[in-house]
């Protein structure tokens, strides 16, 4: 798998943080290809 450096704005980092906090996902990584995948499918 390749990687991809991104900028966030503090607030979808903030919420990222968050979803991985709780639980939700494993990792940032994970919770940011969600939602790219979400988007585009």
């Amino acid at each position: 798998m390749s990687t991809i450096n991104i900028s966030l704005p503090d607030d979808l980092k903030s919420f990222i943080e968050e979803q991985v906090a709780s639980g939700a996902y494993p990792d940032q990584s994970a919770c940011i290809q969600d939602m790219v995948r979400h988007r585009t499918g």
